[in-house]
Parts: C-alpha cells; structure tokens; sequence
C-alpha cells in the first residue's frame, strides 16, 4: 500500500461521526436516556485517560473508541453536556493520530532514502559507510511504531538484496584487517617507549579496543586468532596505568575531603558568628580564601561533587544575605561621608575645614567591599573631594605664610626694640617694668611665625628678655640697696639710743630724736616699725618699767635675729658660726620638708624680708650686736654684692 493512501485511509477512519438520524423524543424511555449518559460519561473518561499517555497512541484503540462514540452518539441527546465534551476529545484524538500518521510517513521515507544512499555507497565500495547506513536502517525499523507488515517487508527485501555485496566488500576488507590488527598490537606493546602520560596511554589502549571491536563487527563476529595476543598485550600496558588511576582515585577522595572541610569551616563560621556585631572584614576575606581554595582543590568523587557544590553554594548563599546588606549600608554611608568632605570645600574656614577632613577621612571604613568597579567610583569620588578640600587649603596656606611672614617681621622689630633698650641705660625701674609687660603682651599677641625660624626668633626674644630683666634686676637691687641704706641709718641711731640707756650714760633723747627725725624715710609700714622702736627706747629713759622690759627683751631679740640671720646665711651660701650648726641644720631640714610638699618648722622669708626683720626686731646687747654686724655683712654682701655696704646697725 502506498504512504500517503495508508495515511488518508487513518485520518479518514478518525472522521466525525455521521449525523444523528432524528427521534421522536417520545418514543425513547428516560430510562434508557439516563443510560446512555452514563455510557458517555463512561466513554469520556476512558478517551481523557487514553489521550494522557504519553508517546505514540495506540491506532487499534482509537479505533475502538471511535466505534463506541459513533453508536453512542446516535442515541446520545443533543442537549447533553458529554457530547460537547466527546467531540472535542475525539477532535484531539483525531488530530494526533494525524500527527502520528504523518510522523510515521516521514520516519519511513527517511528509511527509503537511507536504503538509497546505501546502494550507492556499495557502488562506491564504501564498506565503513556501507555498514553505518545498514545498521541505521536496522534501527529505524525496530524503532518506528505501527509501521505496516507491507512497508516492513519492502525494506528488509532491499536490505536482503544488497547483502551479498555487503560480505563480498568484507572480504576485501580482511586482509587489510589482519595487518591493521598486527600493527595495532605493536603499538600497544610498545606504547611506554613513546608515551609517559599514563592518563593518554590508557586512553589510547581503550581507544585500540574499540576499534578491534568494531573490526570484530564488521567481520561478523569477534574470537579472531590474534584476540588472546592482543588481549594479552593491553593487560599488560594497563598495568602501570591502575596505579596512576588509583593515586587519581585517592586525589578525588581528598579532594572530596577538603571540599567538604571548606563547606564545614564556612557552615561553623556562619553558626559562630554574632551577628549582631560581626567582623565583616574577617568574613569576607575567609569567604575568599575558602572560595580560592575549593576551585584550587581537584575534582571530588563523582558521586560527591553534585552534592558538595550544592553544600557550598548553599552555605556562600547564607552568607551573601547579611553579607548585600552590610555592603548597601556601608556604601550608603561612605557615600554621605563623601557629601559631608564635599562640602568641606566652601568652608571659608580653610584650617577649620581640613580639620574637619582628618575627622572624616578616619570615618572612611570598608566593612563588606562591593565589585571593583563599584568600589573604584566610590573611592574616586572620595579623592576628588578630599583633593579640593586639599587645594583650597593649599591657597589658604599661602596666604598664611604671607601672615606668618608678616608676624616675623613684627617679632624681629619687637625683638630689637627690647635689645635697644638696655644700650639706653634707662634709670627708672618702674619704666622699665612697665615696658616689659609691654612687650610681653605684644609677643605673644603676635601669633605664629615660620616654623622653619620659630626656634631661632624665640631664642632671640628670650635673650632679649632675659637681659632686659636682669637689666630690671639690677636697677631694682640699686634702688633697694639705697632704701636699705636709709633702713640702715635708721637703725644704727635706734641701736646707738639702746646701748647708752643700757650702759647707763643717759643719752640727751630729744637730740637723738631730732636727728632720727631728719633721715631718709622710709615706707609706710618700715617707717612706723622703726618709729615705735626708737619709741619704746626713749620712753626706757625715764620709765624703769620700760628699762627693765628693754633689758628682758635682749636674749629673746637675739635668738629671733639670729634665726632671721641663718636663713640669710643658707641663701647666701657662707658659713655660720659652729656653734649654731645643729640649729641651721635643722632649718636645713625643714625648708627641705618644705620644698617636698612637707609642713615645715620655721618660717622661710625672702632675702628682703630677712634684712627688714633683723634691722626691726630691736635691741641685743653689745656683744651680740657685734656678732650680729658681722654675720649680716658677710650675708648682704653675698647677696648683694657690689651694692653698697650696709652701715652698722
């Protein structure tokens, strides 16, 4: 039968039904109605199971099916639900029947052109393609479905046809095969003198069995005389190769091993980790390292690497969830850090800017990096803000260093004002002292200078000032050396009035007072010391009460006096008298208490206060009074020398 006939006659078998010759509604029970419905029902749901399976349909069945509907249909009621659902199954089911058909018809006329091909190819004496195309067409025929008894019989009668010519191209093909075979075992056996890759040479002996395989095909059946030989000479090549595929076997078990010890460190680290407060750095850099790592590491077993690479792909993805979240926060705010250095460069304040900007820059952290080319923007636009902030302070600066210029200038001028004046040898300390606050003031009103000449300019002013002050010290000491000389005078005519009324030669007092009166004058508080001193000595004139007072005044006026005149010696650096060694010893101790932050036992006094005191303390007797004279003169002296000498008090 012809392929296209045989294809209409099956779309034609799978026709719509006939028309449903017309009843008279009365004249068919209900009962039998109800029946039919549930014969359709029946009949759907047989076709909708039928039409689910998948592949080729099976054409009898159709068939069958389309039998039932075509008696259901005439007895079926127009109105019922069912028809419209069966007609459109059978619609389906026609339609891939069709399609089945066609298939079938394409699938055969392939095989017609193969059989073709295979005629012209043994006109060729093309034996390897000659026995592909033969082998083809075997298969088409095991594997087209439905195919008629007619066509499979057209087909293996050509096959038939054609296989004389087929054997007698295979025996023309054996010789050639035996030497092929004896070459082939020649470059088994010798095949480690020219290859070292056991790898290639294991290949190579597979390789060599499949053609002897193929060989054995085409010469219809294997067992041939020199298989044992050949057999014999693979085994033996092999073997150096399963060691080589055995140490290949123990790489993929540690591989499989160390893959898994990677998804176990990434699975703990994860469990370890609080998130609350990660280090972000830590994880990243370990993620890295163990990704590194696993595609450094070798092939795994087969039947590990699926699920070891789904395990690491799982445990990657967990972290990549906190890990995108950090990496959009943190490039969120490193760039409002970039906005804020933006708009450090319109600051007016230049200084105040850039240490704004060292702030910031500290702020600048990378906890989760994103891809290079998004971190590459990031930082460039950071360095472009912070780079105008730079130049704009660059400007500024010049302008400082004008400033600072400037201000060094003013310092040398000051600086050499302050020099100037001790060449001017002025007299008036108060003048002086006036015009060193002055400068004082004006120096460190000055501001900065260049850093470069700020040690040496400093020097210079402290020089300055430190001559400048002694200068001060020296015209003080002047003007004190003279008060102290009227100090001096003062007591000398109070201690000349106490030694005559102590000797008894009755001293004329109002002379003396007249003469006491006419000396230089002291300040306030000195002058009214030394006026009730010379006082209480007039009044001892007359009054014995006063006399006797005097005269028990002496020893006590001599140990304060003598005190006042240790402390005065100590400043001095000259020596006491032994005999008041563990006294100034002690005195020794206690400024030492003193200075270390310790309550001391006697009073320290300035070197001024010392001299007051001793000349206003009152009267001694002559021999102390001698003492006395001589130990402050070798004490003020020392203190004060070359001012002039104190006279005798």
């Amino acid at each position: 039968m012809d392929p296209e006939k045989h294809s209409a006659e099956a779309v034609g078998e799978m026709a719509p039904p006939p028309a449903k010759p017309e009843h008279d509604p009365e004249e068919i029970p209900s009962v039998e109605g109800v029946m039919h419905e549930r014969d359709a029902i029946t009949l759907h749901q047989e076709l909708a199971g039928f039409l689910e399976r998948k592949g080729n349909l099976d054409e009898h069945q159709a068939k069958r099916l389309r039998k039932s509907w075509d008696t259901l249909s005439a007895v079926l009621k127009e109105d019922s639900p069912m028809r419209r659902k069966l007609d459109g199954g059978f619609e389906t089911l026609r339609d891939r029947i069709h399609r089945q058909v066609e298939e079938r018809n394409r699938e055969f006329a392939e095989l017609e052109q193969q059989v073709e091909q295979l005629k012209q190819s043994l006109e060729s004496n093309d034996l390897n393609t000659s026995q592909q195309l033969e082998q083809k067409i075997i298969n088409g025929l095991n594997r087209i479905r439905g195919l008629s008894a007619q066509r499979r019989q057209k087909v293996i009668g050509d096959l038939e046809a054609l296989q004389p010519k087929i054997k007698k191209l295979a025996s023309w093909k054996n010789w050639g095969n035996e030497q092929a075979r004896e070459k082939i075992i020649d470059e088994i056996r010798n095949i480690h003198d020219h290859e070292t890759d056991l790898g290639k040479i294991a290949k190579r002996i597979q390789q060599a069995r499949e053609e002897w395989k193929q060989w054995d095909l085409s010469d219809e059946g294997g067992g041939h005389k020199l298989y044992a030989v050949f057999d014999s000479v693979c085994t033996k090549s092999y073997e150096p190769c399963k060691e080589h595929f055995e140490n290949l076997r123990k790489q993929r078990q540690a591989a499989s091993r160390n893959r898994a010890q990677v998804c176990e460190t990434l699975e703990k680290t994860y469990e370890d980790t609080d998130w609350r407060n990660p280090d972000w750095k830590a994880i990243q850099q370990l993620i890295r390292e163990q990704t590194v790592r696993w595609r450094k590491l070798g092939s795994a077993d087969y039947r590990d690497r699926k699920p070891l690479a789904r395990r690491f792909e799982a445990i990657v993805s967990r972290f990549e969830g906190p890990l995108e979240r950090e990496r959009k926060r943190n490039l969120k705010q490193r760039r409002e850090l970039i906005e804020q250095v933006q708009g450090l460069a319109g600051m007016e304040d230049s200084r105040k800017a850039m240490s704004e900007l060292q702030v910031l820059k500290k702020q600048w952290r990378v906890t989760v990096s994103g891809s290079r080319k998004q971190e590459q923007a990031a930082w460039n636009r950071y360095t472009e803000a912070c780079d105008s902030v730079y130049k704009r302070d660059k400007a500024s600066k010049k302008a400082f260093e004008r400033q600072l210029a400037e201000q060094l200038e003013v310092k040398k001028k000051l600086c050499a004002e302050i020099e100037a004046m001790v060449g001017e040898n002025p007299s008036d300390p108060e003048d002086v002292e006036t015009r060193l606050k002055r400068w004082k003031t004006a120096w460190e009103e000055g501001g900065r200078v260049p850093k470069h000449q700020e040690k040496q300019i400093q020097k210079r002013y402290r020089d300055a000032m430190g001559t400048a002050r002694k200068f001060l010290s020296g015209l003080r000491r002047a003007a004190q050396s003279t008060l102290n000389a009227h100090l001096f005078r003062r007591a000398a005519a109070c201690a000349e009035l106490e030694a005559g009324i102590l000797d008894g030669s009755s001293p004329d007092v109002d002379a003396r007072r007249a003469d006491f009166d006419v000396l230089p004058s002291l300040a306030d508080d000195l002058q009214g010391v030394m006026e009730a001193r010379f006082q209480a000595a007039a009044e001892a004139v007359n009054s014995d009460t006063k006399l006797n007072e005097l005269r028990e005044s002496l020893d006590r006026n001599f140990e304060r006096i003598n005190g006042y005149l240790l402390q005065l010696e100590i400043n001095a650096g000259v020596d006491s008298p032994a005999a008041y060694a563990k006294q100034r010893m002690a005195l020794q101790i206690g400024r030492l208490s003193a200075a270390l932050g310790k309550e001391a036992d006697q009073e320290l006094l300035e070197n001024q206060a010392l001299v007051e005191r001793i000349h206003t303390t009152g009267a001694v007797s002559a021999s102390q009074q001698v003492e006395i004279n001589q130990r402050f003169e070798a004490g003020y002296q020392a203190l004060y020398s070359p001012d002039p000498q104190p006279q005798s008090s």
